[in-house]
């Protein structure tokens, strides 16, 4: 099912990526558009098992080089375009008041929103295919592993910044006056840096947003679960590891269920596993990488936001002995102090990004832990159940 849900979102990527193709593609030197060719081989080919087991990299190398083409290409060679001032004329620049994005105007921005959409599912679940063959086969399996995809969260918090940059123009007419208006005012803004923060907290808004459909699926795992488990203690022979067995066949995705097997197998129980080479120290090893990689973007959205002050306040120092020696030096100066407030809407944005970041994250890790918690009294129950009724 998992290597089925691959091919679904390739086939996705490869349609999305012709659109975008026919779009864009027209100004692209020649050396683009063959490394665009090469990029769609390698997604074709990764289909079939034979090359995806002797190559690992292949499938993913391929996303990667289309959706760098997707997002990068029109920025370098249809400038206009990128910025909204392509043919049709009806787009301004990022955080203008138009209808135009990082990636231009609305009507070319779709193709690159869907690109990297389905790019980040592509890996997402590609990542989630090779974990499950990992876990199955710890010595057949080459390539890195992980539980979670940070190219996935890359690439769907690309998609998520586009997307956002469409819908600004409707928040701005939506923004009341006070608070609220200042922060759309802020995410409005129109610096490289403004864009930085907004795509970064995207990012971690989209690893987490992976994590929680992998914790609903676990939780909906567990919840069978535990239905079946009380079937078997009213009369039910069926045996505890083809229970274990056939809810994995159900939901191959759940890592809790292959960690549950574990434990069943060695039992055992949760009580018997332990040590730093057991299955539960292993799964806890995946999981603390995957939160790393949410947990250490999150200072890099106040450092963004706090950077971009200090360019503004040093571009403003720099004006003010200009503004001094022209004549009416009060006006001057404040002449050249009116833009000063705009220049804290980037620490606004960064620490405002990283609270909501940084409690996500614990809520995130809290629901998992007691998830955890909770399979594991489950499971000894049902192996203490299975022992009373052989024992």
């Amino acid at each position: 099912m998992d290597r089925q849900k691959v091919t679904i979102y390739a086939v996705g990527l490869a349609g999305a990526f012709a659109l975008h193709l026919a779009i864009h593609a027209g100004n692209w030197p020649g050396p683009v558009l063959a490394a665009a060719a090469l990029g769609v081989a390698g997604l074709v080919l990764a289909q079939f098992p034979p090359l995806a087991l002797r190559h690992p990299d292949l499938l993913r190398g391929a996303v990667l080089l289309i959706g760098g083409l997707t997002l990068a290409m029109p920025l370098l060679f249809d400038p206009a375009a990128a910025v909204g001032g392509g043919p049709s004329g009806g787009g301004t620049t990022v955080g203008g008041s138009g209808t135009a994005g990082i990636g231009g105007t609305e009507a070319v921005l779709w193709p690159q929103i869907l690109v990297a959409f389905f790019a980040s599912r592509v890996l997402a679940s590609e990542t989630e295919a090779r974990f499950a063959a990992f876990w199955a086969d710890p010595l057949g399996t080459t390539g890195p592993v992980g539980v979670q995809s940070s190219l996935a969260a890359l690439f769907l918090g690309a998609a998520l910044g586009l997307a956002f940059h469409l819908a600004l123009p409707w928040l701005k007419t939506l923004a009341p006056a006070g608070p609220s208006g200042i922060l759309v005012t802020a995410l409005a803004g129109s610096t490289a840096l403004h864009s930085a923060i907004i795509v970064l907290f995207f990012v971690i808004l989209a690893h987490l947003a992976d994590a929680l459909r992998l914790h609903l699926a676990d939780a909906a795992a567990l919840a069978s679960l535990r239905r079946h488990g009380r079937a078997r203690a009213g009369g039910s022979a069926a045996d505890l590891n083809a229970l274990v067995a056939d809810e994995i066949a159900a939901r191959p995705s759940s890592r809790l269920l292959r960690l549950v097997a574990d434990w069943v197998a060695r039992s055992g129980g949760p009580e018997s596993d332990a040590g730093p080479l057991s299955p539960a120290a292993a799964q806890d090893g995946f999981h603390r990488a995957a939160r790393q990689f949410a947990r250490g973007l999150v200072p890099f959205l106040p450092l963004l936001g706090f950077l971009g002050t200090v360019v503004g306040l040093a571009a403003a120092m720099a004006e003010l002995p200009q503004g001094l020696g022209a004549g009416g030096g009060g006006a001057d100066i404040a002449a050249s102090l009116a833009g000063l407030a705009i220049k804290f809407e980037t620490t606004l944005l960064g620490l405002i990004g990283s609270i909501v970041a940084s409690l996500l994250i614990a809520v995130m890790e809290r629901r998992e832990t007691e998830l955890a918690a909770e399979a594991r009294r489950v499971v000894g129950a049902l192996v203490a159940t299975e022992a009373v009724r052989h024992g």
